[in-house]
């Protein structure tokens, strides 16, 4: 049987050598990766008690803690390790922040979100 790309009978053994080694390294990455994914918090409280909500300065500080308990929740360590999780947290912090901020329904909160990221 002729393989096209292919000269000799050693590339053809070079390659069924190294799809088994291809398939032990993915095997053992995802084993590593898989305790760290669920190492994340699924839930984070955020202090409120020492803010002026009723000022920009203190919306804007409690929206900036609600981004840093989003990035927390979503494994940001973990997105930084594995270029391959980058979307999935982009999307769960964008969408956490999201969800709490309609959540509280603050009005200078609502402000806050809208002059850093624009539009709900």
């Amino acid at each position: 049987m002729t393989i096209p790309g292919i000269d000799s009978r050693e590339e053809i053994i070079e390659f069924r050598v190294s799809a088994p080694v291809f398939c032990a390294l993915f095997i053992c990455i995802a084993l590593d990766i898989a305790p760290t994914a669920h190492a994340t918090p699924e839930s984070k409280t955020v202090r409120v008690d020492d803010l002026n909500r009723y000022s920009e300065a203190g919306a804007h500080e409690l929206l900036r803690r609600i981004e840093r308990a989003a990035s927390e929740v979503c494994g940001e360590s973990f997105a930084r390790r594995y270029m391959a999780a980058r979307r999935t947290y982009m999307e769960c912090r964008r969408t956490t922040i999201l969800t709490t901020v309609d959540r509280v329904d603050d009005e200078r909160l609502n402000a806050a979100y809208i002059t850093r990221y624009g539009a709900f």
